[in-house]
Order: C-alpha cells, then structure tokens, then sequence
C-alpha cells in the first residue's frame, strides 16, 4: 500500500488544491449512488441522469473528472467502474463510501472550511457552520446522525480483527465495552473469545438498536446492555474497552470517565483505549493527523483531540491508573491499543 502521507508530501500546492476538486467529485458521485449503479456494467452518462434525477451535462462532467482519476473507466462513450471504483461502493470490505457520505452528509467538509475560525477564537468550526454543537446537532437531525453512525460502524467492523489480534482477551473473563454504539466492536470480540461475557455500556437511546444487533450475531445470551453516563459509573468488568471516546472529550472529562473505570475495574482488570496516538514530528501518521484536524474543527481548540503517549500517562496518572503499554495495530487506519492498569 501506498503510504498516503508521503504521497501528499509530495504533491505540490496546485495538485493539493485540484485534489480538493477531484473530492467534491466523488462525494457527488457516492451520494448519488452511480458506483453502486455500475457493478452491473457501464453506462451512458444520459442512463446514470435518469437513474438518479441529476442533469446530463454536469453528471457527464463530473463523470469525466473520475475517469481521470481512475474512479471509472469510459468505454464507446459509456462509463464503468475504474482501477479504484471498487472503493467507492457501498458494501465493499475496502470502501470509504460511508465515510465519503459522512464528510458530505455531516457537513465536515463545510467545518473544515472554517477552520480559520477556530484558528482566530477557538471555537467549534462545526458549530460555527452549523448553527449547533455536533451532537445536539445530530439529536434534532437523525437522518444526520445516521450517515454519522453508519460510518463509524463501518470503521470500527475495519479495525476490530486487528484490535483483537493486538490484545490477549483470553486473561479476561468480563469486557465492557463503553460508549459501544451498536456493539459492533463487542461482537467481534465476543465471536472470537467465547469463554468471555460482554457489557455494552451506552446511552439509552442506544440500547434498544444495540440489543437487536446482538440478537442478530447469536450474543443475547452472553451480553448485558446497560444504559448510563460513563461521566458517573459503569458496570464492574475484567477489561475497559473504549474506542474513540476520550478524543471526544477535554482533559477534565476524560479523567472523569477514567476514574469511573478505575472505581469499576475487577482486580487485575486493564482499560484499553482503543485510538490514533499522536507521534514527534513525522512519526505521526497522515491518518493522526487528519483525526486531530476533525478534532479540532469539531470540537474546537480546548476540547476533542488526539493525544500522545505522554498525554495519555497524564491521564492515567491523574485517574489512578499507569500507562501499561501501547499496542500498534496492523489497520489500516492507523488505530493502536493503549492499556492502563489500575495502580
């Protein structure tokens, strides 16, 4: 694979500013469905307008953009799936597709577009374009915060058999997954380990989806879902598991979620942060980088972020837990396990 931070290292500033052109182009074509529209064989630009409502001769622009960037392939004035379409499509195990709708569909692209806002105040770049905080935002606009989810599902389906490569779950006996969404990551760790009994650890609106989704994987029987704030307490387990939760949040609250592991965890037990850690100079990956850039412009400049190692023994150390070990995983997308135990 291609590494991508040295692929953009190397692009000079005119390559930087069409690849933003070429983005815009594949966000249109993924939210319009037309990669999916190609798995059965090429079509004319005239046939993919009348299939999704758009107008020919913009569509057929847009069409032309992909082809030359190996996102399709024109044959006898028709276009297919190129080189990379498969990347594109809805259900392939390598695609961006949710992510791509994500970026478009939650407005992080407009967010990123202000990020001389947060730059100037320290504020949410989101909020700034948005009218709300992001997660207010998602509760009055579902549809939103289902393109969110969506996405987050599909990333963490993508990295859990390098999470449970990289971490030894037969010592455990009880895993608690908090703030585990639909289980996703759960699931897979449960599949995998059966002498294990999982905890989905969430919101209550989360539950009733969760609980269905574990059905459906056979894992009623071996899961508790719990409802609750992880700012007060969560269920006594073996082992924490928290993916992408503490970036969410400033120092302050991620002490106040890791004390509550700590009061919570069995003896012996281990938290595993499940997160991107922020490297010294060009040891921190493109995909660090670029989670820390969401952060910010989500968040704004005092609260999300991606953290380093010492950051992170800060943490711990303030909640009554050493850092153990940071664990790389093989994903793609750059994700490592950061263990703590309690002191």
């Amino acid at each position: 694979m291609t590494d991508p931070i040295a692929a953009v290292a190397g692009l000079n500033p005119q390559s930087l500013l069409a690849a933003t052109r070429i983005s815009a182009c594949v966000c249109v074509a993924v939210s319009l469905g037309i990669p999916d529209l190609l798995t059965d064989g090429p079509k004319t630009a005239a046939a993919l307008a009348a299939e999704t409502g758009a107008q020919a001769g913009p569509l057929s622009r847009i069409l032309r953009a992909l082809t030359a960037t190996g996102y399709l392939a024109e044959q006898a004035n028709s276009f297919g799936l190129g080189p990379q379409g498969d990347s594109l499509l809805a259900g392939g195990d390598t695609s961006v597709h949710h992510w791509i709708r994500m970026f478009q569909e939650v407005s992080f692209f407009r967010s990123h577009a202000e990020l001389k806002y947060t730059v100037m105040t320290g504020g949410s770049a989101y909020a700034h374009a948005n009218g709300q905080e992001m997660f207010l935002h998602f509760a009055e606009n579902p549809d939103v915060g289902a393109v969110f989810d969506r996405a987050m599902t599909f990333e963490t389906a993508v990295i859990a058999p390098a999470v449970i490569e990289s971490c030894a779950f037969s010592r455990f006996r009880s895993v608690a997954d908090v703030g585990g969404s639909h289980g996703t990551l759960l699931a897979a760790v449960l599949t995998v380990n059966p002498h294990l009994h999982g905890i989905l650890f969430d919101r209550s609106r989360v539950i009733p989806a969760a609980e269905a989704a574990l059905a459906e994987a056979g894992l009623t029987d071996r899961t508790d879902c719990v409802a609750g704030s992880f700012f007060k307490s969560v269920p006594a387990a073996d082992a924490y598991l928290l993916k992408n939760i503490l970036h969410d949040w400033p120092d302050d609250r991620c002490i106040e979620i890791l004390k509550c592991c700590r009061a919570a965890v069995n003896d012996d037990g281990r938290v595993l942060v499940v997160e991107r850690v922020i490297g010294h100079g060009t040891d921190t990956s493109l995909q660090a980088i670029c989670a820390d850039l969401d952060m910010l412009v989500l968040g704004g400049a005092d609260n999300a972020r991606e953290r380093s190692e010492e950051e992170y023994a800060g943490l711990f150390d303030a909640s009554g837990l050493r850092l153990e070990r940071i664990i790389p995983t093989d994903a793609d997308l750059d994700y490592s396990v950061v263990e703590a135990a309690a002191v």
